[in-house]
């Protein structure tokens, strides 16, 4: 299915609320040489930081309307992030209670194998 294309008019707009530009500049946010010996960075993390400058000198290019929802589809993205890392960190003695009753039942004979042509 094509996606309808989005079509940018000249006209008043009404009920809009314009939200400063918060984030640092690109050039802030990537890792200069300096900082990377000094940060002892590998390859990997060069390369995601260069690409990172790439995408926001990109999303600087686009109309505001667009830059104001990509910022907040990031920043709700990193919110839900640390919301499950939050998440799985305080159930880690939930987690390992469930695995140590899964191996009780395993090793009482208690479990099937799985068989996936079955399911």
């Amino acid at each position: 299915m094509q996606k309808e294309k989005i079509k940018y008019i000249d006209e008043p707009m009404e009920d809009v609320e314009v939200i400063t530009d918060f984030l640092p500049s690109p050039e802030k946010l990537a890792f200069s040489k300096e900082t990377k010996n000094e940060a002892d960075l590998n390859e990997r993390e060069l390369h995601m930081t260069q690409l990172l400058t790439k995408a926001f000198e990109k999303a600087a290019q686009l109309p505001e309307p667009d830059q104001i929802a990509l910022a907040n589809f990031i920043l709700a993205e990193l919110a839900s992030d640390l919301c499950w890392k939050q998440v799985f960190d305080n159930s880690q003695d939930v987690l390992a209670q469930l695995a140590e009753e899964a191996l009780a039942e395993y090793r009482a004979g208690r479990t099937l194998e799985l068989d996936p042509d079955k399911l």
